[in-house]
């Protein structure tokens, strides 16, 4: 009997991992939740009225499924196949353990609860999330291979950059990505001088940037062919930092023409400005500009006031921005919270949208029980993940074949988990879907990629033997 081929076991033994866990997604969630941006998004679909608040890509894509399958239910499946696909072709990258135990991690890993709580939502972060795994799976794939590697990479990098049409925050992790994939790690950063070869950073930078500059025309190109509307999120959030500053201040510091009513005050903001979002702001007290657009006059005094606070008041803005990180990676946590700031366990109705039924069955109800039973365990708290990922990283750093693959997936969940402590509207979990996962991803990829052979930190020289190795000369 001939030799099992270990390559072509791991595929097949991962790929029946990956089937089960796309069953089990159907069987428990399908045809998935649907949130108040979620219906909104749907209703735009069903009457080609489109919003650029909304991805229109995504918008665009749901448009074409719905053909085909009425309702949530064509988006939830395509969710579903990119995610579990995705982890299919990573975790065949990781080549330091049997495909039996790749074929059960990778199972924990689709089925982690914090993964089980946010994927099963047709949500942009969740096909944020399965642009970056990809993009990571098709680099792990550079990083084993021997030739092709610059196919490879850019074939990462587009995937990377892809996950920008669908949130333009993702721009944070994408580039980040993208450039260190370009970096010639066997070769940088110093030369045989002992100088430091900047040289070196100015082909991943131009890469990096041509990549997010391509995908950010796309999207306005897109969003100009479907006369989307233009709507500016800056102004909610804006507004929300200025709220919460003027509360901590004890003096008015939102413009005039964006309240309400004329008695808005430091003191009537004040019960309408917690920690985890900005809704309720912009629900009672000041106008978000998002359906009633600010003109460029007011987005122009909108944006000096908020610059002011770097200026004038960088001690309460910083204490403000730093109180919403900590909710947002439940460092803290407000008792007054509502659910959605984790799930929205619905198909939430909006305007003429047909009505679609919840998933009922045993396994959706066992594992919503379940996931309420751990949503306050260390599971669900953001922070914990960033910690052990960083020390792992940081600490085995040059002492593992999959240091540098780990880090640069990490740094990417970093960054864009930073950027929201400026950015973020709330302290929404959904917001940290990749960052999680690229955490739990960079622990991973420092762990079992030890035994494969990495060729990232092989000069040219050493890649060239080790293909003649391979081939038997």
């Amino acid at each position: 009997m001939g030799r099992t081929d270990p390559v072509q076991s791991a595929w097949g033994v991962t790929g029946l991992a990956a089937l089960t866990g796309v069953g089990l997604y159907l069987v428990a969630f399908y045809p998935g939740y649907m949130s108040h941006d979620s219906a909104f998004q749907y209703w735009q679909l069903r009457h080609q009225d489109y919003f650029s608040m909304s991805p229109v890509t995504m918008t665009l894509i749901w448009q074409g499924l719905d053909h085909w399958l009425p309702g949530p239910g064509g988006m939830f499946i395509l969710q579903v196949l990119m995610f579990w696909s995705g982890l299919w072709v990573l975790f065949c990258q990781l080549k330091g353990l049997s495909p039996i135990w790749l074929a059960v991690i990778m199972l924990v890993f689709g089925l982690w609860p914090f993964n089980l709580l946010i994927v099963p939502h047709i949500w942009k972060d969740v096909l944020m999330l399965n642009c970056l795994i990809w993009a990571t799976a098709l680099f792990l794939r550079a990083v084993q291979s021997t030739e092709h590697r610059s196919q490879w990479r850019l074939a990462a990098s587009a995937c990377a950059a892809a996950s920008t049409l669908f949130r333009p925050d993702a721009v944070i992790p994408a580039g980040v990505m993208i450039v260190m994939f370009w970096i010639p790690w066997g070769r940088w950063p110093r030369r045989q001088t002992g100088q430091i070869n900047l040289l070196s950073l100015f082909k991943p930078l131009l890469i990096g940037l041509s990549a997010i500059v391509l995908a950010a025309g796309a999207r306005i190109s897109i969003e100009s062919l479907t006369d989307a509307r233009q709507q500016s999120l800056f102004p909610s959030v804006a507004l929300w930092d200025l709220a919460r500053v003027s509360v901590r201040e004890q003096q008015n510091l939102v413009p005039a023409f964006t309240a309400m009513n004329e008695k808005m005050n430091e003191q009537t903001l004040s019960a309408y400005v917690p920690a985890w979002s900005n809704v309720p702001v912009l629900t009672h007290q000041l106008h978000s500009g998002l359906w009633e657009p600010y003109s460029s006059e007011q987005q122009a005094a909108i944006r000096k006031a908020w610059l002011n606070l770097w200026v004038s008041f960088p001690g309460a803005y910083l204490e403000h921005r730093l109180e919403v990180f900590a909710e947002l990676l439940r460092w803290q946590d407000d008792p007054t919270k509502p659910e959605t700031v984790y799930r929205v366990r619905a198909l939430t109705p909006y305007r003429d949208n047909p009505f679609h039924a919840m998933n009922q069955s045993a396994l959706h109800q066992a594992l919503s029980k379940g996931l309420d039973a751990v949503i306050e365990s260390p599971l669900f708290k953001p922070w914990s993940y960033l910690l052990i990922s960083l020390i792992l990283c940081l600490g085995l750093f040059r002492q593992r074949a999959g240091a540098v693959p780990a880090l640069i997936v990490c740094l990417s969940g970093v960054g864009h988990a930073l950027s929201l402590m400026i950015l973020a509207p709330s302290a929404e979990i959904r917001y940290l879907l990749w960052s999680v996962n690229s955490w739990m991803l960079a622990i991973l990829i420092l762990l079992t990629l030890e035994r494969g052979k990495s060729s990232l930190l092989a000069t040219p020289s050493s890649r060239s033997q080790q293909r003649n190795a391979e081939s038997g000369h």
